[in-house]
């Protein structure tokens, strides 16, 4: 699809978004993103992997700086504007859990000619599909040393169902591997510590004559240093109602257990002295033997009530459970699923107990496209951006036919020393206002029924973030709309806490 050059250039302005468009092999590379975020790091490497493509090194240097010195105004010998992200981002985890897709085939190993492998970022979640006999390959970038756990899972309905994931350098040299990890059934799961650089992930069916989908996660752990370890107390520690006595714990501990047997469920107690934003989750990180793989929990009332189950909710077929919770004593039922399931896990209860209360506003005014529709952005009750949760945030009056993006910013100051709010209007947009500046870019996909598409952010269990504000905003390219060749929404403006 072919963007018109002042369309792209300006949105390089507002947003810090770099065009991309003087090569085929730069659409190639990002397929069916016309503008997107690069950094140094990524345009640098990109540069090296594909200059035979691009011709000249100097050449694409040149018509990138052209480009970016254009776009916000300045004389050619500027020098580069590479957007640079605020600290909060890398220092934090703040993830975008996208839906990434995976780009057309070939999707394979770069260095053997085996096509693009499918750019992703920390924090999102991949969806692939794979024939019989295919391969696919991931591209990310760290800009630190990260813990991170790359793990596939399943999606959708026709999956499959074991997997074998690979990990390599830039230089496709193998890391490491993993076909089935204890506690993910037949699916596989790496934990690494990767230094800052770019690295690829190989996915492909353990038996070649498999096809169907799967999901490629690469997110950091949930913090768990620090966490006080309580082994599970002695048996009966089940249902305090029918002469058990489940095992104590407190805020920040990790609980060790064990399901014996099939007719086995533990029970954990921990009490709380206010108002607490609560994190429970089962995982298969026990170093007591074989694992349960596939677990249950319910949380419960001082009485004993049920107050919400989970299945399948955490890592792998393990649960996963968010609360806010007032004052008083709770407990954690775990059970195998099933009569079957048996063996050990650990439970985690995080405790998020910050003062700063998630909150949002939606300001401004979007414009109007070339059809007189104004995008606008909603939000559904009772949502908030509160840590540990993911919030979603619905933009409306879109138009399926056009490129659309989304954009998550920290700041109000953009790259080139420009202030938000920024009238577009001596850009040739009038009536269009930035309200920030776009650390976080991607493209959306637009239900053509309801005009609209949902934007989700997972925000991770980081209490470090806590009174982060974030801006999101929703661009649309659109030659016809005004001399610009874009409009957009109005903006949200959030505060990362927790729940009031």
């Amino acid at each position: 699809m072919q963007i018109s050059t002042t369309a792209v250039l300006g949105l390089t302005a507002i947003g810090g978004l770099c065009a991309q468009s003087w090569e085929d092999r730069v659409e190639a590379r990002w397929p069916g993103a016309a503008i997107l975020k690069v950094t140094e790091q990524e345009f640098t490497s990109f540069l090296h992997q594909n200059l035979a493509q691009l011709g000249d090194k100097a050449a694409g240097v040149g018509a990138f700086q052209s480009a970016q010195a254009r776009a916000y105004g300045l004389p050619h010998a500027a020098g580069f504007l590479f957007p640079t992200p605020p600290a909060v981002l890398p220092e934090s985890g703040l993830s975008l859990n996208a839906a990434i897709s995976e780009a057309n085939e070939p999707n394979g190993d770069p260095n053997s000619g085996g096509g693009i492998p499918t750019l992703i970022s920390v924090g999102d979640e991949g969806q692939g599909h794979l024939s019989p006999g295919d391969d696919d390959w991931w591209r990310f970038s760290v800009t630190r040393r990260f813990d991170l756990i790359i793990n596939t899972t399943r999606i959708g309905t026709a999956n499959v169902s074991d997997t074998v994931i690979e990990l390599y350098d830039v230089g496709s040299n193998l890391l490491a591997a993993n076909d089935d990890f204890l506690g993910y059934g037949l699916y596989s799961r790496l934990d690494v510590t990767l230094d800052t650089g770019v690295y690829y992930v190989k996915v492909r069916a353990f038996s070649p004559t498999q096809e169907g989908e799967y999901g490629l996660d690469i997110h950091e752990p949930l913090p768990s240093s620090g966490l006080q370890t309580v082994a599970e107390g002695p048996e009966d520690n089940g249902d305090p109602n029918n002469g058990g006595t489940p095992t104590p714990a407190d805020c920040n501990t990790r609980c060790l257990g064990n399901i014996e047997s099939g007719t086995d469920t533990d029970w954990w107690s921990f009490t709380l002295t206010a108002d607490t934003d609560v994190v429970l989750q089962t995982g298969p990180d026990n170093p007591g033997g074989a694992e349960v793989g596939d677990s249950t929990m319910t949380l419960r009332d001082a009485m004993g009530a049920s107050i919400e189950f989970d299945d399948d909710d955490g890592p792998g077929l393990y649960s996963f459970i968010s609360r806010t919770l007032t004052a008083g004593t709770y407990y954690v039922e775990v059970d195998g699923f099933g009569s079957t399931r048996t063996g050990y896990y650990n439970l985690d209860i995080l405790c998020l107990g910050g003062t700063v209360p998630a909150s949002y506003t939606i300001t401004g005014q979007g414009c109007a496209g070339s059809n007189g529709n104004t995008p606008f952005l909603s939000v559904g009750d009772p949502e908030q951006p509160v840590i540990g949760t993911t919030f979603s945030v619905r933009c409306n009056d879109l138009n399926a036919s056009m490129p659309t993006i989304a954009s998550l910013g920290f700041s109000q100051t953009l790259d080139g020393g420009f202030q938000c709010p920024l009238d577009l209007t001596p850009f040739g947009a009038p009536g269009c206002t930035v309200y920030s500046d776009s650390v976080v870019s991607f493209v959306l996909v637009v239900d053509p029924v309801t005009s609209s598409s949902l934007i989700s952010v997972e925000i991770p269990r980081e209490p470090s973030i806590e009174g982060v504000v974030f801006y999101e905003q929703v661009y649309v390219l659109d030659p016809a709309a005004n001399a610009f060749g874009a409009y957009m929404s109005d903006a949200l403006v959030g505060v990362l806490g927790r729940r009031d």
